[in-house]
């Protein structure tokens, strides 16, 4: 038969001069025209792009994080490789009776605080002690957003006496609207005039916040000018011997100043 013929000759080629157009199979696969070529190598290239692009967006790509907007809108911002990393297992944070606790080895090594104002109003601390909290952070004063005057927390003294009675460590802030380095300053050392014989044990910060619904002082401050002066707030503060610190959110942090 002629299957059998072209079997035979098949095999008597090879070794010889057998070539890949001697079998009949090779017609499977048509031989693409150059425009074909180019059609599909486009599809190719952009195949590979879109999924570059996919594994590159913000918020898979591990290099950004999100920033929630005040006015309600959210942006990825760039993490500086520079900044040193926590190394914080969230799996290790157990919530006991609605408070938040950190274990290493199975030992709780978090403390709890509470920020205390004027907006508290009467705090029993012998109370919140024996609820879980471990110290807190008391506001010395603030600068007027319109007027720029400084004024003492009308519950600072009142605060740092019910802290003292019960044995549980303070620590300070000052809600600054400061728009000079000269009164940035002036903010630390009215802070540090407050102190007088009171134990601070944790750190005094520096807070520096936009008004809700109204404009403020700092409105036209520079990125530059925010840090400069929450710089000079820090630094007396540490001259006089206490551990400066920033407070602010993801906002204020990653966008307001430079840290």
């Amino acid at each position: 038969s002629q299957e059998s013929s072209d079997k035979e000759t098949i095999q008597q080629q090879v070794g010889g001069d057998l070539v890949a157009s001697d079998l009949d199979f090779w017609d499977m696969y048509p031989v693409e025209s150059e425009e074909e070529q180019e059609t599909t190598e486009s599809k190719n290239t952009d195949a590979e792009a879109e999924e570059g692009e996919e594994e590159a967006t913000p918020d898979k790509d591990g290099k950004h994080v999100e920033v929630v907007l005040k006015d309600g809108t959210s942006e990825w911002i760039p993490i500086n490789p520079y900044w040193k990393k926590n190394n914080y297992d969230f799996a290790n944070l157990v919530s006991k009776n609605d408070l938040l606790h950190y274990y290493s080895d199975g030992k709780q090594v978090s403390y709890l605080g509470v920020d205390l104002s004027k907006y508290q109003k009467t705090v029993d601390f012998a109370a919140i002690q024996s609820e879980g909290i471990d110290y807190c952070m008391l506001r010395v004063g603030s600068r007027g957003y319109e007027t720029g005057k400084i004024q003492e927390d009308e519950k600072f003294q009142e605060y740092i006496a019910g802290a003292e009675a019960v044995g549980m460590p303070v620590g300070l802030y000052f809600f600054s609207q400061a728009v000079t380095e000269e009164e940035a300053i002036e903010e630390a050392n009215f802070v540090i005039s407050k102190i007088g014989e009171h134990k601070i044990t944790y750190p005094i910060a520096f807070d520096m916040e936009f008004i809700e619904n109204d404009d403020s002082r700092i409105e036209t401050l520079t990125k530059t000018e925010k840090s400069n002066i929450a710089l000079a707030f820090l630094n007396r503060i540490e001259e006089a011997g206490y551990v400066g610190m920033l407070y602010g959110n993801k906002e204020w942090l990653l966008k307001r100043i430079e840290l």
